[in-house]
């Protein structure tokens, strides 16, 4: 019985894989061999080249076409007048169409390039479409021009590609497109509208010296780290348009040097994983919300307005008193105060750690930061006078004893310290108590509370002198110095105070 069950259960399970699996023998693709050269004759003739679901045999090579050449600012070029349309297709060779320039749209949808792909100083006039494709070798752009819109949506290049000194007049499309090899936009002017959707960068990404006169995106796209690779730089790039970065990763060094942004720069909700090099470009507005930095550098950096909460800069931001000083300016323009005196309390403390002060200006200075907050935290001139009314309040209470019911002294609490501890605090040898009532006769002993010597305290610090209480022989000198701090200490908490709640 459990044999027959068994052989059951297994023709079933054989059954169900069977049922399954169909679908996918029914579908796979059978491909026709094509000829590399037989396409060469095609373009030669001026036909069309259509195909789909096939290999193509051999390498695809028209430098030795016989057609018709025109001449070009970059040199000869051989005119191609078909059109082109190759789909779910292999190419097993390398791909060369130098020097080329195609009248009719070019279309590679699904297709495997297997070897080098190069299109270098080629001419497009119709429209480019690489959809869906795989470019498994070195693939070469470089000097070509696009003059309708170039797509390379959903694409994978497994190797180098290179775009230096392309020329993109209308739209180009790289999303979602993936760069496993280094790819290279070097002095390349893009005139439409640049997007890089999703896109994925593991090797290095250079876009130096190029042109975005277009919109630009780079939202939800990912610069991974990768060892061998350098960092995903944009050097003396311009973007003349808004360049949107929203939710981008860069997880290697980026590197923004000697930028221009005349448009609307938008980082937010990017997250920036190591060094950021943001040094001598140019910012028209530039919004960093919620954007997070491991190490930021500002330096020589120009902004008309950065929209950007403190907190997000506070412990990742290099040091740069100029930088620190626009940051603040920008903060007060937009009208976050708080963050504009965040930013300056950082800022000076940060100048004490880095400049060249001597020892007596980083005592003041120091004085100047836990005292008052160096003019921006008035609740620490408030805590500092508060704590200079309880000392004195102790200090004119006396000498500490415990009290008995009948109210003698009764045990110094110097006397109730470990024998060990006896020799580290000294007693204190002062009368007990140090202020007296006018009513009070000078020798005649009263017991004065806490509360009275705190009362007394309070009325010396704020220097109002109701002449209730007054201090004894030994004590005036106290006096005298809680009047000072006191008079300085509510003139600094009035001057932050009115320097934090008064804005212009």
């Amino acid at each position: 019985m459990l044999v027959r069950s068994l052989k059951l259960i297994f023709c079933i399970f054989t059954l169900v894989l069977l049922i399954c699996s169909f679908p996918i023998v029914s579908g796979a693709v059978e491909y026709k061999e094509v000829k590399a050269e037989d396409i060469i004759k095609q373009i030669e003739n001026g036909e069309d080249v259509v195909y789909s679901n096939s290999f193509i045999k051999g390498t695809l090579d028209l430098s030795e076409a016989n057609l018709k050449t025109v001449s070009s600012s970059r040199g000869d070029l051989k005119v191609i007048e078909s059109k082109i349309e190759i789909e779910n297709s292999i190419f097993e060779d390398d791909v060369d169409f130098s020097n080329s320039q195609f009248e009719k749209p070019v279309n590679f949808v699904s297709t495997n390039f297997s070897g080098n792909n190069i299109f270098f100083q080629s001419t497009f006039f119709d429209s480019v479409t690489f959809f869906n494709s795989t470019f498994r070798g070195y693939t070469n752009f470089c000097q070509s021009t696009f003059f309708s819109g170039a797509s390379f949506s959903n694409s994978i290049f497994c190797k180098n590609v290179g775009f230096n000194d392309a020329i993109f007049y209308n739209f180009v499309e790289f999303f979602p497109t993936t760069f496993y090899g280094d790819v290279y936009f070097q002095n390349v002017l893009f005139n439409g509208n640049s997007i890089y959707y999703g896109s994925g960068f593991f090797g290095d990404v250079i876009f130096k010296d190029a042109q975005f006169v277009g919109k630009t995106y780079f939202v939800d796209s990912t610069f991974y780290y990768n060892s061998n690779s350098k960092n995903p730089e944009f050097k003396n790039t311009t973007f003349n348009e808004d360049v949107v970065f929203k939710n981008t990763k860069f997880y290697s060094d980026a590197e923004f040097l000697g930028c221009t942004f005349v448009g609307k720069a938008d980082f937010q909700h990017s997250h920036f994983i190591n060094n950021t090099s943001i040094i001598n470009d140019k910012f028209n507005e530039v919004y960093f919300y919620n954007t997070t930095f491991s190490r930021v550098s500002l330096n020589d950096t120009d902004f008309q307005e950065m929209e950007v909460y403190w907190t997000y800069l506070e412990n990742s931001l290099v040091f740069d008193g100029r930088t620190y000083v626009k940051l603040i300016k920008n903060f007060r323009n937009i009208e976050q105060f708080d963050d504009a005196d965040d930013a300056y309390y950082q800022y000076r403390v940060e100048k004490r750690r880095h400049g060249d002060m001597s020892f007596q200006s980083k005592l003041f200075d120091v004085f100047k930061q836990y005292s008052c907050g160096y003019g921006v935290r008035p609740y620490r001139a408030f805590g500092l006078g508060s704590g200079i009314v309880l000392l004195f309040s102790f200090i004119y209470l006396g000498r500490p004893t415990i009290s008995s019911r009948n109210g003698k002294n009764k045990v110094l609490i110097h006397k109730l310290l470990p024998e060990s501890l006896r020799r580290f605090i000294p007693k204190i040898d002062w009368p007990n108590p140090g202020i007296s009532r006018l009513t009070t006769a000078e020798n005649c002993i009263q017991e004065v509370s806490l509360f009275d010597a705190f009362y007394f305290s309070m009325v010396t610090f704020a220097t109002i002198g109701y002449g209730d209480w007054y201090p004894k022989d030994k004590f005036r000198k106290w006096v005298m110095i809680e009047g000072f701090l006191g008079w300085l200490t509510l003139g600094l908490f009035l001057v932050t105070l009115t320097n934090v709640m008064i804005r212009p």
